[in-house]
């Protein structure tokens, strides 16, 4: 099972937020310790991780868009 992690904020995320979130997606790492990724629109306020956890596809050839 995988995992996602995100934030969403009316202002624009600074320093802080971004630890949160990453402290967010670790949490999550029992659920896909075989990847993770983030992505983030600073000015937007949004942050999003991700866990992977590689069942059917082991591969790199099958990692989430966000490497």
């Amino acid at each position: 099972m995988c995992g996602i992690f995100s934030i969403f904020l009316n202002r624009p995320l600074d320093e802080h937020d971004i630890e949160l979130g990453r402290a967010g997606t670790l949490a999550l790492s029992h659920r896909g310790p075989d990847g993770q990724g983030e992505w983030m629109d600073r000015e937007a306020g949004v942050y999003f991780g991700h866990r992977r956890l590689a069942i059917i596809d082991p591969s790199p050839a099958s990692d989430q868009p966000m490497p």
